[in-house]
């Protein structure tokens, strides 16, 4: 064997950190997650699982909450019908236009739901009688259980930035400190805490970068590629790219760079003289038909399922209500407010990826160049589209989402880049001081949450400039509508500050009345309040919502936050643990 042969990047101690700061981020989003949804786009999200579980298909009915959805979507005008976003209609029936991706991978939690539903019946019975927000309801603990996977799937990304960063070179202690700073300083923590599909398909498009990586480590170990890793790549690209169309450039992304990794490493074994003998390399051919049978299988299932729901291949149910909502006039104002507003603004909502170019530039400088452009690629992959559409039906009022899949490969620049930051003593305390903003900054919009935000500063905004031809708050707030560019850009009404403001509110106990100067900066006197009861005080927290709606217990969610805080402290203190060789 070569004395050239690296030894593996990711050891046990490694391990032991990652999961440490899967835990305690997991700890952090279980005590603040959203069980039922507060939007319409989330519950169409749960009724499309709902529908897969009990029937097999993915019409929507045969729950008070899919019937709401179906009656209100049938209700409008048929002009009107294609732009609404979440519902689609063929013939006579009706489909969320979620990913079945999405649908799919949410099938285990429901189950878990349904039998977790068992001996809490009561609560079952419970909550379909006051239902919610004045409607009717069902399936209060699928819908529990369901809501928890952002939670897991946005805490195993950040597990994922830990053994990504230690492959990439970063030390141990700053690939545990930029895995932590992920899950609780980055607009990572609301996102993981609501019900859009943006997280899972980060989690699937990061988890097929980090097998990237760790094939092209078994290349340069001599070890040729293991069909099951090739198999759970392709499975991991296809699904991200089921769970949302918005993946699937990042996907492509990641199909160049494996191509490059596969050309490169194959012709590594051949041409190295100290590949063992006897070792079996499958060929390139073969493992790239190896990775493409799930990529094909998946491609297969999103046109068969378009074609089924909504009458074309192509046709995901979405395609209307994207177009009315393209903004290629505005498109410059959007990639700013994707970067620079303070309602939206990636440097606002994770301020140390300010880090992320110079430890880019860092590794490349070392020789590692595989990593700089795969994270450029995927930011454009991310922000051109997002910018293209400018926003949306809605769209949520904390952070870029349309950057999320983009942000964890940023990250790992901030891992990477706090080795430099760690040699002076003033860059410590910048880079300090950044992680201590996003952590404030992620606070309130935990706290207060973007739908409760977002009903509240468009009324205030409305208040103060009530012009008829800003669209109603149910229809899009793009880039180029004014109301849009009120939410993102003006420092009263956005997010994170109006949050800020709405929370010091509440924990003065000064009620859900909101005056309209103090707290959103409009020069009127006057108050809002929340239009929905679930948005009044945190009642869209799902631990709240349990014990003030349906006065059920809250020890179990302390047990579980308590338990997976105190193993994610056990597991860093092991994994950093010095006399480990961490």
């Amino acid at each position: 064997m070569s004395p050239f042969v690296r030894r593996p990047a990711v050891r046990h101690p490694d391990r032991l950190a990652a999961r440490g700061v899967a835990l305690i981020a997991l700890a952090v989003y279980s005590a603040t997650f959203v069980g039922v949804p507060d939007n319409p786009q989330g519950e169409t999200a749960f009724q499309s699982t709902s529908a897969l579980g009990r029937t097999g298909g993915l019409a929507l009915g045969g729950t008070p909450e899919a019937e709401r959805l179906v009656a209100e979507a049938a209700g409008l005008p048929p002009g009107e019908r294609e732009l609404q976003p979440g519902v689609g209609e063929r013939g006579d029936r009706w489909y969320g236009t979620t990913g079945v991706g999405l649908a799919a991978l949410g099938l285990p939690f429901y189950y878990g739901g349904r039998v977790l539903g068992i001996p809490g019946r009561g609560t079952e019975a419970h909550h379909a009688r006051l239902g919610v927000d004045g409607v009717g309801a069902s399936e209060y603990f699928a819908h529990l259980v369901v809501g928890w996977r952002n939670p897991l799937l946005g805490a195993l990304t950040a597990w994922l930035v830990v053994l990504v960063s230690r492959r990439l070179g970063a030390r141990q202690t700053h690939a545990w400190l930029a895995g932590l700073a992920y899950a609780l300083s980055t607009f990572a923590w609301p996102r993981a805490c609501g019900w859009g599909g943006g997280v899972q398909a980060t989690f699937l498009l990061f988890l097929a970068f980090h097998l990237i990586l760790r094939l092209r480590e078994g290349f340069e170990r001599l070890e040729p590629p293991r069909p099951r890793e090739l198999l759970g790549l392709g499975s991991a690209l296809a699904l991200a790219g089921l769970t949302s169309v918005a993946a699937i450039p990042g996907a492509l992304v990641l199909g160049a760079a494996l191509e490059v990794v596969l050309r490169r490493g194959h012709r590594h074994l051949a041409d190295s003289p100290w590949t063992p003998q006897g070792a079996s390399d499958p060929g390139r051919s073969r493992t790239a038909l190896t990775v493409l049978v799930p990529i094909a299988a998946g491609l297969g299932v999103f046109l068969g399922m378009n074609l089924w729901r909504f009458g074309a291949a192509l046709e995901t149910g979405n395609g209307p209500a994207l177009g009315a909502a393209l903004d290629l006039p505005h498109m410059h104002l959007a990639l700013g407010a994707l970067f620079l507003s303070p309602g939206e603004g990636l440097v606002w909502m994770a301020p140390l990826v300010l880090l992320a170019p110079l430890g880019a530039l860092w590794v490349r400088g070392e020789g590692e160049r595989l990593y700089g452009r795969v994270a450029l690629a995927m930011l454009v992959a991310a922000a051109v589209p997002a910018a293209l559409v400018g926003g949306g039906p809605g769209t949520p009022t904390h952070g870029p989402g349309g950057l999320l899949t983009a942000l964890p490969f940023l990250w790992v620049g901030v891992a990477l880049a706090l080795e430099r930051v760690a040699e002076r003593p003033w860059s410590r305390v910048a880079a300090s001081a950044l992680a201590a903003l996003g952590l404030l900054v992620q606070v309130p919009g935990a706290l207060v949450g973007p739908a409760t935000h977002r009903d509240l500063a468009v009324q205030a905004a409305r208040a103060a400039w009530p012009d008829p031809g800003v669209p109603p708050p149910s229809t899009s707030t793009s880039t180029g509508d004014r109301l849009g560019v009120r939410l993102q850009w003006d420092w009263g009404l956005a997010a994170p500050w109006a949050q800020w403001r709405i929370l010091r509110h509440r924990v003065a106990g000064l009620g859900e009345r909101f005056p309209l100067d103090t707290v959103f900066q409009v020069p009127l006197q006057g108050t809002v309040e929340p239009t929905r009861p679930r948005l009044r005080g945190y009642g869209h927290l799902a631990w709240v919502d349990l014990a003030r709606r349906l006065e059920g217990p809250v020890w179990p969610g302390v047990i579980l936050v308590l338990v997976l805080g105190v193993a994610g402290v056990a597991f860093s203190r092991h994994g950093l643990d010095p006399t480990r060789g961490g």
